[in-house]
């Protein structure tokens, strides 16, 4: 904090310290960072600074945090029109989604796809977007492309297996939950919850009948 402080003294005019000092304020809920709140608007073009702020407001002022969110967005927004990249639309479709910008925020994640088709973090968060949408369609799709691009990720197939679960596809949805299983062993109560449903139209009487039925896709 200190450090923070003496920073901000030194170049009162840098964003940087000025975020920074804000959010260890809020993390501390010291009153203080109300009043330099009211002073970052003087940065209103550094979209790292906004989405932290963001993430630091988030618990405890909600609607604050997504107006940050959403300053972060037009900020990157900004940014990307000058330099098109993977990376820039990532972070564009991050604060979008945490600004409850849902269609925008998918938009700027299918750009960053397709400037980096191997980019497994981006096909996941696009997933994560569809099904917030309830497009159980392309949340599929991107789990199995964020697959591809990284065929380890346990989180995707384990994702995978609830679009399609959603959509209404038992069996692929099984194969999925089979390899997020393979990947990882000790998620098995996990799956086995997920698959709790009254509409999937199977019923394991025993955890070691759905083992069984793993293992055998596994």
């Amino acid at each position: 904090m200190a450090l923070a402080r003496a920073a901000r003294s030194l170049d009162p005019d840098a964003p940087e310290p000025a975020f920074l000092l804000c959010c260890l304020l809020l993390a501390r809920q010291d009153p203080a960072a109300n009043a330099l709140l009211g002073t970052l608007a003087a940065f209103g073009d550094f979209a790292p600074g906004w989405e932290e702020l963001g993430h630091a407001l988030l618990t405890q002022q909600p609607a604050a945090g997504r107006i940050a969110f959403g300053r972060a967005a037009t900020a990157y927004a900004a940014m990307e029109s000058y330099t098109p990249s993977a990376v820039l639309a990532y972070r564009l479709g991050m604060v979008l989604r945490q600004a409850r910008q849902l269609p925008a925020a998918r938009d700027a994640m299918q750009r960053a796809t397709t400037r980096d088709p191997s980019a497994s973090h981006a096909w996941f968060t696009l997933g994560l977007i569809c099904q917030d949408l309830r497009d159980d369609p392309g949340a599929t799709r991107a789990f199995r492309a964020a697959l591809a691009a990284r065929p380890d990720f346990h989180e995707a197939a384990f994702n995978l297996g609830v679009a399609c679960q959603e959509g209404g596809d038992l069996n692929a949805a099984l194969d999925a939950y089979a390899l997020a299983w393979r990947l990882r062993p000790d998620a098995f109560g996990r799956i086995a919850q997920a698959l709790v449903s009254p509409g999937i139209g199977r019923l394991w009487l025993h955890p070691s009948a759905l083992r069984r039925e793993l293992a055998a896709r596994a």
